[in-house]
């Protein structure tokens, strides 16, 4: 089946990429360059939408700029929309435009223009003493475009300067003088004062600002003492009026990226220290930097307007203006200092429509025989007496063509150009799409339309034969105009449906299939077996269709899903309902075939009754990959489950809207699930309950991974996970009570921490946090969040980080209720605050939250606990690390005891944490068969758990017992294992860094070391270092240990 036309161009699709955050950003851009009808919106196959118009230069050349807004703000949002068109246009210069916030100290005034002369992220640093303390990647505008904003910004106006609005400023001074007037008896009322008319256009807002800065009362319209002295002061400085709103002007200076819309006055002074001349904040330009950056483009231009100052004051009444002017200087500015360079290419043109046929049966002939006769004859056209039908696959000339091109294409070294002679002007096709943006031609603007394409064709730049194929001509009159000229190097092929276009083409004429190839079309969707089984109905039906390769396809597809339905009965079906004079045979102008998709989708929309539709929409929510038909059942509890199973296969599957890839796992195509979404957002009544159960079914999910999931637990959801991240996407989870909002980040969090993947999970609990944050949940969300990322930086090394989130969710606890819940989470507080201080050998620290913990769980839990067990393990393994062995002891094997009632013989991560546990403290007194023993039981367990995979816990494990065989001086043994657990270690964490890597490369070059293999010990200390110094930092105790091994090295190099 074939898929819609997408062109594969090694060519530039537009010269300039303009990236807008907002809709209202977008908007404006439209407005100052003729409205949104000047542009030509482009979306082809599955690919984002766009937007496209050609500029003249000044300098007498024509550039094509691309347009797109990002849904949103946010760098990210802005980056990815920024990469997926970088990719598919390939453009020389990328560009943001739009609105921000400006900085009072630096002159700006709102609505000015700012242009970055340097982008910067302000806010992953830290601040120290209220200044921003880090050194910044900085994205900077290039020094000759840098020169051009100099030359133009002191004398540069917007055409429509006089729409700036007056601030509110300025309007508030006038109406304080009003209020002051009125207390004064000069007037009786409000409305009495003449320059209100004038000056004081928005009253509300205005109002708003007399209160905020405390010049009135909250309550009346009575003047505050300080708004009297602040009038008299005024009225002694300008005593006739206001002082007048700033002129219009633009600004170069450094402009700063955040996360965050910023309401924080003294946010530039605490950025200072870093670029001293900031002049701008938004949340975008970062992303354009970084992408023009990784995608290696030339030129980079960010150009915004001025809407407020970051601080309580906002303004709106300037943001449609800033808007504008950004827009509309970034459009004079590139056609006054786009380098004519911009249209250079260097790779001729290979275009060709994808085509999404699996199978191209009944023409393997007539490719060869095109081959054959372009090779004698510069000109061929493919002919057809058929009407060509717009349709989802169409193995008719269309497809012949391409088949040709994507066949025969290395033949064509001088470029394939692929023209469509009904749906487009093939002047502008030939002139604009490959002579200036393809070819980087600029014919004379003063010469007439067949003259440029004359030249077009005559100044082809590249070597070797070009292959041009006009696609649907509709006769030979439509394409004289446009031929190119008759040299050898250009060979010629049209498709059409005229017999024919003149002697001085080679014809192939197509013929419908004949009834063998059609047949063996049909059994290629159908299957064989049903051909010979209705062998003479199949023949039937291949007449019935007039041997139409489209009309085969499409009714081949619908019998395909059908199994039940015999040959016979589909040609009665298609007697029925005129299927020949309607969707299959009737000819159209157009040969897109995603409208042939469309069409096809929608007759078997139509099929559907109002269960069958629903449940497709319902799908359509699922994230783009295999779907467990469990998880929809989870989501769907309350609905019959045989009669779900009977609308997806009795309709769903045999309408081939879904396919069942597995037992239990089905999945939509990428352009049906995008169909389906969009009848979903037309359902009005439905789609916020189909949204929200959706939610909840993920809910559901994430709630049944536990906090230390193994590989069974991992094996049960890995299918889920893509769905449960599609509910956490910010258009779902609105879906969701704000309490259960947390629960696909926390479980996404759990999928990808128990494995040691804790880069995928950061992000995640990162973002749960911040959600809990802003939205109005309980303190329990906020406290779960907390901690969630803190273990989450604490496996990590990352002790600062995670200190001030235990410390903070540990002061939520103490203040929540005094119930079971509320001692639930101070003792796990404590229990997790502890752990980090005996990580860190603060020992002093630890011990008494390990006991106040211990004391609290055994108050909540009457008997035997996991809680109260691993409490145990943890104040065991902190009498352990002070010589305390004795107190250790006793607590591993009360926590064993525990452990042993609780899970039997069942392996579970906490009873082999307490084998290792007590291992290492039978190792630390020298009982070493003891310590073997359970390590090697631990080890074990481990790797049942995990399924052999690799996993954090069982490469410690291997360190573990490689230890005990150095201390035994059974070296081979712990080379063996430690090398081991690190190859594991860098499996898991890949090219990241990780202070688990630190450690294994440590360990095995401390055996190194000790064997006298200095060689093989030094790089690898070298190593660890680095790596600590990087994720640990200089200071932290492990640092200094691999510092202080690897210098105990090199003193013995001395």
């Amino acid at each position: 089946m074939s898929q819609a036309p997408h062109s594969n161009l090694s060519q530039n699709k537009a010269n300039v990429l303009i990236i807008a955050a907002l809709k209202e950003e977008f908007d404006a851009l439209m407005k100052v360059t003729g409205g949104i009808d000047s542009w030509q919106d482009v979306q082809e196959n599955n690919f984002t939408k766009y937007y496209v118009r050609e500029f003249a230069s000044d300098q007498g050349f024509s550039f094509r700029v691309a347009a797109m807004w990002a849904h949103g703000m946010g760098a990210v949002r802005a980056a990815a929309l920024a990469t997926e068109l970088t990719k598919e246009l390939n453009p020389q210069c990328l560009a943001m435009c739009g609105i921000c916030a400006g900085r009072r100290q630096s002159g700006v005034f709102l609505g000015d223009v700012i242009v970055a002369d340097k982008v910067f992220r302000y806010d992953e640093g830290k601040l120290k003493e209220g200044q921003l303390q880090h050194d910044i990647t900085t994205f900077n505008l290039k020094r000759e475009w840098k020169t051009s904003v100099e030359q133009i910004m002191k004398e540069w106006k917007p055409t429509f300067v006089d729409e700036r609005p007056l601030s509110i400023d300025y309007q508030a001074e006038w109406l304080l003088r009003a209020f002051a007037a009125l207390e004064a008896n000069e007037i009786s009322r409000l409305q009495d004062y003449a320059p209100m008319t004038t000056y004081v256009l928005n009253r509300e807002a205005t109002l708003k600002r007399l209160k905020k800065r405390k010049w009135i009362e909250e309550k009346g319209f009575k003047l505050t003492e300080k708004g009297k002295e602040d009038c008299d002061e005024k009225l002694f400085s300008f005593p006739d009026e206001p002082r007048a709103d700033p002129e219009f002007k633009v600004h170069l200076g450094p402009v700063g990226t955040g996360t965050s819309v910023i309401e924080d006055e003294e946010i530039f002074d605490k950025i200072a220290n870093v670029q001293r001349q900031i002049i701008g904040l938004e949340m975008e330009g970062e992303a354009i930097g970084i992408v023009s950056q990784t995608q290696d483009i030339k030129y980079m231009i960010f150009v915004k307007g001025i809407c407020d100052y970051a601080d309580q004051y906002k303004d709106d009444s300037f943001r449609e203006f800033a808007a504008k002017a950004s827009a509309l200087f970034l459009i004079e500015f590139l056609k006054k200092y786009l380098p004519r360079s911009i249209n250079k290419v260097n790779n001729p043109p290979q275009d060709t429509p994808r085509s999404g046929t699996k199978n191209f049966v009944g023409r393997v002939q007539e490719l060869e025989d095109l081959d054959a006769k372009l090779t004698k004859s510069e000109r061929v056209v493919i002919s057809s007496t058929l009407a060509s039908i717009t349709g989802m696959g169409g193995i008719g000339k269309t497809e012949l063509a391409l088949q040709y091109a994507q066949k025969y294409g290395s033949k064509y070294q001088g470029g394939i150009c692929w023209l469509r002679a009904r749906e487009t002007d093939l002047a502008i096709q030939i002139i604009n799409d490959y002579g200036k943006m393809k070819l980087g031609l600029n014919p004379p603007e003063e010469w007439d339309t067949k003259a440029k394409v004359d030249y077009c064709w005559r100044h082809w730049p590249f070597e070797g034969n070009v292959l041009v194929i006009f696609d649907d001509v509709i006769n030979r009159e439509s394409i004289d105009n446009y031929l190119p000229p008759n040299l050898p190097k250009f060979k010629i092929l049209a498709t059409t449906r005229s017999q024919n276009l003149g002697a001085n083409f080679a014809q192939l004429n197509l013929k419908i299939f004949s009834q063998a190839a059609a047949l063996e079309l049909l059994a290629v969707l159908i299957g064989s077996n049903r051909i010979e089984q209705e062998q003479q109905e199949a023949q039937q039906l291949c007449h019935q269709l007039g041997y139409l390769p489209l009309a085969l396809e499409l009714v081949g597809c619908y019998l395909a899903q059908r199994q039940d339905v015999p040959l016979s009965e589909m040609i009665q079906r298609l007697e029925a309902k005129g299927l020949e004079q309607n969707a299959l045979l009737e000819p159209t102008t157009s040969t897109t075939a995603l409208k042939g998709v469309k069409a096809a989708f929608e007759l078997s929309w139509q099929e559907l009754n109002t269960q069958a539709q629903e449940l497709a929409c319902f799908l359509s929510l699922f994230a783009l990959a295999p779907i467990p038909w469990s998880l929809l059942q989870k989501c769907l509890a309350s609905e019959d489950e045989e009669q779900l199973e009977d609308i997806r296969d009795g309709v769903l599957v045999k309408l081939s809207l879904i396919q069942r890839q597995d037992q239990g796992i089905y999945e939509l195509h990428s352009l049906m699930r995008e169909y389906f979404q969009n009848k979903l957002e037309e359902a009005i009544s439905t789609k916020e309950q189909l949204k929200t159960k959706f939610c909840q079914g993920m809910v559901k999910e994430a709630q049944t991974i536990p906090e230390t999931p193994v590989t069974d637990d991992l094996e049960k959801v890995k299918l889920s996970i893509p769905h449960i991240a599609e509910s956490a996407k910010e258009s779902l989870r609105n879906c969701l009570p704000n309490e259960d909002v947390i629960w696909p980040f926390v479980g996404l969090g759990r999928f990808y921490q128990g494995q040691g993947l804790y880069g995928l999970a950061e992000p995640w609990l990162e973002e749960c946090l911040n959600l809990c944050r802003t939205l109005e949940v309980n303190n329990q969300c906020v406290l779960i969040s907390l901690n969630n990322l803190a273990e989450l930086y604490d496996s990590q090394g990352k002790y600062n980080e995670a200190e001030p989130l235990y410390i903070e969710a540990l002061e939520i606890a103490r203040q929540m209720s005094r119930g079971d819940n509320g001692l639930f989470y101070v003792g796990l507080g404590l229990n997790n605050l502890a752990n980090l201080y005996n990580r860190q050998s603060r020992y002093s620290e630890a011990e008494p939250l390990y006991i106040e913990a211990l004391k609290m769980r055994k108050q909540i839990y009457n008997g035997d606990h996991p809680y109260i067990a691993s409490t145990l393990d943890n104040l065991a393994a902190l009498y352990d690390s002070q010589g305390k062995y004795n107190e250790a002891e006793t607590l591993y094997i009360e926590a064993l005891e525990m452990y042993r009632r609780m899970f039997k013989d069942d392996d579970h991560p906490y009873v082999a944490t307490n084998l290792n546990n007590l291992a290492a403290l039978y190792d630390s007194q020298g009982k070493y068969n003891e310590a073997e023993t359970l390590y090697i039981k631990a080890l074990k367990m481990k790797k049942r758990m995990f399924k052999d995979d690799d996993h954090p816990g069982v490469a410690s494990g291997l360190n573990n017992l490689a230890a005990l065989y150095y201390n035994l001086g059974k070296y081979n043994e712990a080379e063996t294992l430690y090398i081991e657990a690190l190859k594991m270690y860098r499996r898991m964490f890949k090219d990241d860094d990780h202070p688990h890597v630190a450690s294994g490369l440590n360990n095995l070059a401390g055996l190194y070391n000790s064997r006298g293999r200095y060689s093989e010990a030094e790089p690898l200390y070298i190593e660890a270092l680095e790596i600590a110094k990087r994720t640990l930092g200089i200071n932290h105790p492990t640092t200094q240990t691999i510092l202080q091994n690897y210098n105990r090295l090199r003193n013995v190099g001395d």
